[in-house]
Protein backbone atom coordinates (compact mmCIF):
# COMPACT_ATOMS: atom_id res chain seq x y z
CA UNK A 1 0.00 0.00 0.00
CA UNK A 2 1.12 3.75 -0.46
CA UNK A 3 0.37 4.58 2.92
CA UNK A 4 1.93 3.45 5.97
CA UNK A 5 1.96 3.57 9.86
CA UNK A 6 4.31 2.86 12.28
CA UNK A 7 4.19 2.65 16.25
CA UNK A 8 7.26 2.00 18.35
CA UNK A 9 5.85 0.04 21.91
CA UNK A 10 6.55 -2.27 24.36
CA UNK A 11 3.48 -3.88 25.73
CA UNK A 12 0.19 -4.49 23.34
CA UNK A 13 -1.65 -1.52 25.73
CA UNK A 14 0.74 0.89 24.94
CA UNK A 15 -0.11 0.14 21.04
CA UNK A 16 -3.47 0.24 21.62
CA UNK A 17 -3.40 3.55 23.92
CA UNK A 18 -1.45 4.59 20.53
CA UNK A 19 -3.53 3.88 18.29
CA UNK A 20 -6.74 4.96 19.72
CA UNK A 21 -5.18 8.38 20.09
CA UNK A 22 -4.50 7.99 16.19
CA UNK A 23 -7.98 7.30 15.17
CA UNK A 24 -9.30 10.32 17.67
CA UNK A 25 -7.35 12.68 15.29
CA UNK A 26 -4.55 13.34 17.54
CA UNK A 27 -2.01 15.45 15.08
CA UNK A 28 1.68 14.02 16.96
CA UNK A 29 1.14 10.62 19.17
CA UNK A 30 4.64 9.84 20.46
CA UNK A 31 6.09 6.83 19.18
CA UNK A 32 3.60 5.95 15.94
CA UNK A 33 4.89 7.59 12.33
CA UNK A 34 2.83 8.05 9.28
CA UNK A 35 4.10 8.15 5.80
CA UNK A 36 3.07 8.12 1.93
CA UNK A 37 5.64 6.24 0.13
CA UNK A 38 4.08 8.20 -3.56
CA UNK A 39 5.66 11.82 -2.22
CA UNK A 40 9.24 10.20 -1.62
CA UNK A 41 9.27 6.82 -3.52
CA UNK A 42 12.13 7.45 -5.87
CA UNK A 43 14.42 9.21 -3.29
CA UNK A 44 14.42 6.28 -1.08
CA UNK A 45 15.24 4.11 -4.25
CA UNK A 46 18.47 5.90 -4.14
CA UNK A 47 19.32 6.03 -0.39
CA UNK A 48 18.68 2.04 -0.12
CA UNK A 49 21.73 1.23 -1.78
CA UNK A 50 23.74 3.82 -0.04
CA UNK A 51 26.63 2.48 2.29
CA UNK A 52 26.99 5.10 4.69
CA UNK A 53 22.53 4.86 5.37
CA UNK A 54 23.10 1.25 5.75
CA UNK A 55 26.32 1.61 7.99
CA UNK A 56 24.08 4.23 10.14
CA UNK A 57 20.81 1.68 10.51
CA UNK A 58 23.67 -0.84 11.55
CA UNK A 59 24.38 1.32 14.36
CA UNK A 60 20.57 2.37 14.98
CA UNK A 61 19.70 -1.73 15.43
CA UNK A 62 22.88 -2.24 17.71
CA UNK A 63 21.98 0.93 19.84
CA UNK A 64 18.48 -0.14 19.78
CA UNK A 65 17.73 3.52 18.25
CA UNK A 66 14.10 2.40 16.73
CA UNK A 67 12.25 5.58 16.52
CA UNK A 68 14.53 6.94 13.53
CA UNK A 69 14.61 3.69 11.71
CA UNK A 70 10.88 3.26 11.96
CA UNK A 71 10.03 6.91 10.82
CA UNK A 72 12.21 6.49 7.66
CA UNK A 73 10.37 3.11 7.36
CA UNK A 74 7.22 4.89 7.26
CA UNK A 75 8.19 7.71 4.79
CA UNK A 76 9.43 4.62 2.04
CA UNK A 77 13.08 3.56 3.48
CA UNK A 78 13.20 -0.59 2.49
CA UNK A 79 14.38 -2.40 5.83
CA UNK A 80 14.51 -6.14 6.53
CA UNK A 81 13.06 -6.18 9.75
CA UNK A 82 14.75 -9.63 11.12
CA UNK A 83 18.15 -7.55 11.19
CA UNK A 84 16.52 -6.74 14.43
CA UNK A 85 16.28 -10.51 15.32
CA UNK A 86 19.65 -11.58 14.82
CA UNK A 87 20.57 -14.79 17.13
CA UNK A 88 17.31 -14.44 19.12
CA UNK A 89 14.08 -16.31 18.16
CA UNK A 90 12.09 -13.44 15.71
CA UNK A 91 8.40 -12.77 16.47
CA UNK A 92 5.55 -14.09 14.30
CA UNK A 93 4.07 -11.74 11.61
CA UNK A 94 0.26 -11.21 11.29
CA UNK A 95 -1.09 -10.09 8.34
CA UNK A 96 -3.81 -7.46 8.28
CA UNK A 97 -6.09 -6.93 5.40
CA UNK A 98 -4.56 -4.74 2.89
CA UNK A 99 -7.48 -3.70 1.05
CA UNK A 100 -11.17 -1.64 2.57
CA UNK A 101 -13.61 -3.88 3.60
CA UNK A 102 -16.62 -3.23 1.09
CA UNK A 103 -20.32 -3.68 2.60
CA UNK A 104 -21.26 -5.49 -0.39
CA UNK A 105 -22.54 -9.11 0.27
CA UNK A 106 -22.19 -11.79 -2.03
CA UNK A 107 -24.56 -14.66 -0.67
CA UNK A 108 -25.16 -18.07 -2.79
CA UNK A 109 -29.28 -18.09 -3.06
CA UNK A 110 -30.71 -20.46 -0.70
CA UNK A 111 -32.48 -22.73 -3.35
CA UNK A 112 -29.05 -23.56 -4.78
CA UNK A 113 -27.56 -24.72 -1.46
CA UNK A 114 -27.82 -28.78 -1.31
CA UNK A 115 -27.29 -28.65 2.15
CA UNK A 116 -28.48 -25.75 3.68
CA UNK A 117 -28.96 -25.89 7.70
CA UNK A 118 -32.81 -25.99 8.92
CA UNK A 119 -34.02 -26.65 5.32
CA UNK A 120 -37.96 -27.12 5.45
CA UNK A 121 -39.21 -30.93 5.31
CA UNK A 122 -40.79 -30.19 2.01
CA UNK A 123 -37.86 -29.28 0.05
CA UNK A 124 -35.78 -32.62 1.25
CA UNK A 125 -32.44 -33.69 0.41
CA UNK A 126 -32.91 -37.40 -0.22
CA UNK A 127 -35.72 -39.40 0.08
CA UNK A 128 -33.95 -40.25 3.57
CA UNK A 129 -32.03 -37.13 4.47
CA UNK A 130 -34.43 -34.72 4.58
CA UNK A 131 -32.76 -32.03 6.54
CA UNK A 132 -29.22 -30.47 7.47
CA UNK A 133 -28.87 -29.90 11.34
CA UNK A 134 -25.33 -29.42 11.41
CA UNK A 135 -23.44 -27.27 13.66
CA UNK A 136 -20.24 -25.97 13.68
CA UNK A 137 -19.13 -28.91 16.47
CA UNK A 138 -20.73 -31.62 14.35
CA UNK A 139 -22.19 -32.58 10.86
CA UNK A 140 -25.43 -33.69 11.46
CA UNK A 141 -28.89 -34.86 9.26
CA UNK A 142 -32.21 -35.32 10.73
CA UNK A 143 -35.19 -37.19 8.89
CA UNK A 144 -38.70 -37.52 9.72
CA UNK A 145 -40.67 -40.60 9.21
CA UNK A 146 -44.31 -40.50 9.57
CA UNK A 147 -45.25 -43.37 7.26
CA UNK A 148 -47.21 -40.53 4.87
CA UNK A 149 -44.29 -39.30 2.67
CA UNK A 150 -44.76 -39.49 -0.82
CA UNK A 151 -40.74 -39.96 -1.15
CA UNK A 152 -40.67 -43.15 0.34
CA UNK A 153 -40.52 -45.75 -2.62
CA UNK A 154 -43.72 -48.45 -2.25
CA UNK A 155 -41.89 -51.05 -3.23
CA UNK A 156 -38.77 -52.77 -1.77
Amino acid sequence: MEVRLACVVSTLEELKAKLSQYLAGEKSVEGLYRGELKRDKDAWGVFSTDEELQEAIGKWVARGKLHKLVELWAQGLAFDWTRLYEGEVAPRRISLPTYPFARERYWVPQARMLFAPGKPVGEELHPLVHRNTSSLAEQRFSSVFTGRSSSLPTTW
